[in-house]
Order: structure tokens, then sequence, then C-alpha cells
């Protein structure tokens, strides 16, 4: 049996709700719909990776973090 399984990389889930990143945010958002239906991980370092970098140096406050439904995608 030969079956892919993807891992979504960190930028990946930044852009995918940075709105304000034009063309990143556009290909983001796209490939998360694409992997909704693919065998896809959400794993927990990427997800702290993410936490980190939405909320250091003020970006995004931590409850805005701890509020994303990043999940919606998978």
């Amino acid at each position: 049996m030969n079956v892919k399984r993807y891992c979504v990389d960190t930028n990946i889930l930044i852009y995918s709700i940075d709105n304000k990143a034009g063309n990143h945010h556009k290909s983001a958002a796209t490939l998360m719909q694409k992997m909704m239906v693919s065998d896809c991980v959400l794993t927990l370092q990427s997800l702290c990776e993410f936490f980190h970098a939405s909320t250091r140096k003020g970006n995004m406050p931590k409850s805005d973090a701890r509020s994303q439904n990043l999940t919606r995608w998978l």
C-alpha cells in the first residue's frame, strides 16, 4: 500500500490565518483546504511553534492565539 501522510508546517499555520500576507495567505489557505481530504497530521510541536510565533513581540494577544480554531482545516 502506498499512502502519503502530510504534516502541517508552522509557517503554513501562520499564513493560513494571516489575511495581510497576500499570496502567502492564499496559498496556505488553499493548501489547508486540500489537507482536509488528505491523511494529515498536526503535531504538538507545530501548535507550540504557532503559539510562540503568533504571540511574540505582541503580534497577537495570547487569548486570541489560544482561540484560533486551527483544526477547522483538518
